[in-house]
């Protein structure tokens, strides 16, 4: 690892020392637009992210079985499934002004990201030995535990489980940041300001003729912040980093509904209040470069948030939302 290490810093001193960003291509400035109110020599920016995540909820079993008392010596493994979780697509949206001759700016974000995860209809024999791999359909069964259960004249008898997760996560951040530069190669971005969080969640089981239907709606404000750090080596090449995080004061509710049999319901339902924290990271590489009287901009990077012990299903477990950010902008 640390001859890798070394061979990126000598890979960007190279980039750095090849030229001088004075050698880059650019293009003649605009001419200046008749304005008496001071704002107007800011510099207003959209851009627009493709999220191409997966998101993942600790703790959330699709499918599992506990005998809660064992009578005879009779034992079989069997396994606990877990959803398939997989990548999908969202949309996140910026809109930012900086304001002139001050390194300030001000940002206002908004994400949206659905996803869903299911498993397809599983045969889990009551009694009898391991379950054979022809029984396992569209599970990731990598966690085993073993269960025990007495002895039945009847070893043909089994349970069918079937289970499918939807989410829907929105959230807006607005930010106000100032740019520190050291040198031409180096810039530090502090930022801080507000966020709110929306995750709307559904559960739905099916076991054997039971029907459960489990419905989160997850609510969060609070303060965030965090550094964005760029390493600038040549003609609008840059790497950027970011690590970050937030406090959230959140209000969950939990609504719980179970069809037993045609003629009886059973349903529930709670409400939780809880400071929720979050952390946010990212890596990836940036170019930048001008167009007439028009900055443009393009960024492909690694990111991650985790919401730290969301799932009131279980009533504890991290959501963790991560994947590919394809970012393009325009500024003015």
């Amino acid at each position: 690892m640390r001859r890798y290490a070394l061979y990126m810093l000598l890979f960007g001193a190279y980039l750095g020392g090849v030229a001088s960003p004075a050698s880059c291509w650019e293009y003649d400035a605009c001419p200046a637009v008749p304005c008496d109110w001071p704002l107007c020599d800011g510099t207003a920016k959209l851009s627009g992210d493709w999220l191409f995540w997966k998101i993942q909820q600790d703790n959330l079993h699709f499918d599992s079985l506990e005998i809660g008392e064992s009578i005879g010596s009779e034992v079989f493994t069997g396994h606990t499934a877990r959803p398939k979780y997989k990548y999908d697509s969202g949309f996140r949206i910026n809109l930012g002004y900086e304001l002139p001759g001050q390194q300030w700016d001000l940002t206002a974000s908004y994400t949206y990201l659905p996803t869903s995860a299911q498993s397809d209809a599983f045969i889990f024999p009551l009694f009898g030995s391991q379950v054979s791999s022809s029984q396992k359909v569209g599970l990731d069964t990598s966690k085993k535990q073993t269960l025990f259960d007495q002895a039945s004249p009847n070893p043909t008898q089994s349970l069918s489980f079937a289970g499918k997760w939807l989410t829907h996560i929105s959230n807006i951040d607005l930010d106000i940041a100032r740019s520190i530069t050291f040198g031409e190669w180096f810039t530090l971005r502090p930022h801080m300001g507000l966020r709110a969080c929306w995750i709307d969640q559904k559960y739905h089981l099916r076991i054997e003729d039971i029907q459960v239907r489990l419905h989160e709606q997850f609510e969060g404000i609070g303060a965030e912040g965090g550094m964005w750090m760029g390493w600038n080596w040549n003609c609008g090449l840059s790497l950027l980093g970011h690590l970050g995080g937030s406090i959230l004061y959140s209000n969950s509710c939990l609504k719980e509904r179970a069809d037993v049999i045609p003629f009886l319901t059973v349903t529930g339902k709670d409400r939780i209040w809880d400071a929720t924290p979050t952390f946010d990271s990212f890596i990836g590489l940036q170019y930048e470069t001008t167009l007439y009287c028009f900055a443009l901009e393009a960024c492909i990077g690694w990111e991650q948030h985790i919401l730290f012990d969301v799932n009131h299903f279980a009533r504890h477990g991290n959501l963790t939302a991560q994947g590919l950010t394809l970012d393009f902008g325009i500024a003015y």
